[in-house]
């Protein structure tokens, strides 16, 4: 919930801050959003590999890879995207260079993050929101995580 409430929040407060100027033009914005994609390849890593439960992007992501195995997860992400996009494109989405862009970038930058830190996130048995919330009350109260 708080990821759907926070990030458009957040990137509107970072936009406002400039501390990053406009990309020039498509080569430049193309490479500000590879190096986005990484960071955000590299978030899903941290959260991921902390198994303090997953979002439902996340969730599904895991699920589907679980019934793929064979697949990088990276390519089951991909996948998924392009299913997402073609639906959208039916709905009559428009479809511009970003959108291709991380469809087809975000798959690929998981996967070599992820490699780096030999995460597997078929691996992780998440926690639910009950058994989190149980977790940190009981860390408030001196029993270990």
């Amino acid at each position: 919930l708080f990821d759907a409430l926070l990030v458009g929040l957040c990137a509107d407060f970072f936009r406002t801050l400039g501390l990053f100027p406009d990309p020039a033009g498509l080569i430049d914005g193309a490479l500000f959003m590879i190096v986005g994609l990484f960071i955000m390849a590299l978030g899903q890593y941290f959260y991921m590999s902390s198994a303090q439960c997953c979002g439902p992007r996340d969730t599904f992501l895991v699920a589907i890879g679980k019934r793929l195995p064979r697949l990088p997860i990276g390519a089951v992400n991909t996948i998924i995207l392009c299913a997402v996009l073609a639906a959208g494109w039916m709905l009559g989405a428009p479809i511009g260079v970003g959108t291709l862009l991380s469809t087809f970038g975000i798959g690929v930058a998981m996967q070599i993050v992820f490699r780096l830190f030999r995460f597997e996130p078929r691996s992780i048995r998440h926690r639910d929101l009950l058994e989190t919330t149980a977790a940190l009350l009981g860390h408030a109260t001196g029993e270990p995580l």
